[in-house]
């Protein structure tokens, strides 16, 4: 059990080396992600997937701590908070070494800049307790308890190994771009479907987010692009469709159009962060212009989250022309805004922990 790392000879181009999960060698990317694990199937099943899955997601370190003879979380996070490299560290506990270090040691983290934990906890009820202590031969301890010290350690919690994967991803892709967080939760959603948007808006309040309501002046913009007969929202749930329909009508490029729409709720000072949908088919997509699309979103300093639906393939094409330019595509409407939703709440953790601090 212990600690690997990429090839140093790699740390100018960031194109990373080879990586042995399994008895298989494959190559990754060299980036700001670090996991320490209680499961080898995490290091090695898992993580091969979503390597392969996100060829454009960076790793740094890979931690095992198995059944903690020799090290443990506490080691391990001691020396991946202190490294700047890292910004997003993942891990899987099923028992906690030394409980009042692990918080310690997860709110000195919250004083540094650009450096998040996320963790997935397993042992929380009786039966996955009764799994644990087969496993590791560790007991998990109580809810309440677990409760409790991730509370106090601030950690981002996700729920299951996916959650795990997704969450690092789109925090290591807001620290490689820059992006600016977000602090109250103010999102603007541009969508081709009034169905989407209406169980978007119920997504929205489930995890804490907001449509702000919009200024004359972004409305006025808006309105310059909407039919008369489907005038837009005066909160920030744009369908598009009306807008694409008169375009087409008066032989307007609809992604010009697009384009002064996601321009116009950018500049709103309450609007942290914009969602936009993309229909992706072999048809469709030869229309867009995605290299001037990207350019745009890469200078705005707000998070900008794609949604992708559509045709498999050209999904898959398109997501990897976003990724490659760390914006972060998904192809569930509740996976991006719960990922949004977690990068508010880390804000909030940090704010919150450096108060108590002063």
């Amino acid at each position: 059990m212990g600690l690997s790392r990429i090839d140093e000879s790699s740390d100018s181009d960031n194109k990373g080396g080879f990586f042995s999960g399994f008895g298989q060698f494959f190559q990754y990317k060299r980036g700001n992600i670090a996991i320490i694990s209680q499961s080898g199937m995490l290091n090695g099943g898992y993580l091969m997937h979503v390597m392969t899955k996100y060829p454009d997601l960076g790793f740094r370190y890979s931690c095992s701590s198995g059944n903690k003879m020799d090290l443990s979380e506490i080691e391990f996070l001691e020396y991946l908070i202190g490294d700047p490299t890292v910004n997003v560290i993942a891990i899987y506990l099923e028992s906690f070494k030394d409980p009042r270090r692990f918080i310690q040691l997860c709110r000195k983290a919250k004083s540094i800049p650009n450096k998040t934990i996320i963790l997935v906890k397993g042992g929380i009820t009786p039966q996955g307790q009764k799994a644990s202590l087969s496993h590791t031969g560790s007991l998990s301890g109580s809810s309440k308890l677990i409760d409790a010290i991730i509370k106090q350690a601030g950690v981002i919690q996700a729920h299951n190994f996916g959650e795990l994967f997704q969450f690092a991803r789109t925090f290591s892709m807001m620290y490689r771009a820059g992006k600016k967080l977000p602090k109250k939760g103010g999102v603007s959603l541009i969508i081709g479907s009034g169905g989407a948007g209406t169980i978007a808006a119920d997504l929205t309040l489930k995890y804490g987010l907001n449509f702000p309501i919009l200024s004359e002046k972004a409305y006025e913009a808006l309105e310059k692009v909407f039919p008369e007969w489907m005038p837009p929202n005066r909160f920030a749930l744009v369908d598009f469709w009306p807008a694409m329909e008169k375009a087409m009508m008066n032989k307007t490029n609809p992604e010009v159009i697009r384009a002064s729409v996601f321009q116009a709720l950018l500049n709103e000072p309450d609007i942290e962060g914009v969602f936009n949908m993309w229909f992706c088919s072999k048809m469709f997509s030869s229309r867009y212009n995605f290299d001037s699309a990207i350019e745009k979103m890469n200078l705005a300093s707000k998070p900008i989250f794609i949604l992708l639906i559509g045709e498999y393939d050209e999904v898959r094409r398109v997501s990897r022309l976003f990724n490659e330019q760390d914006i972060p595509t998904f192809t569930n409407l509740e996976d991006m805004i719960k990922n949004f939703a977690v990068l508010v709440q880390e804000l909030k953790n940090k704010a919150k922990f450096q108060a108590f601090k002063n």
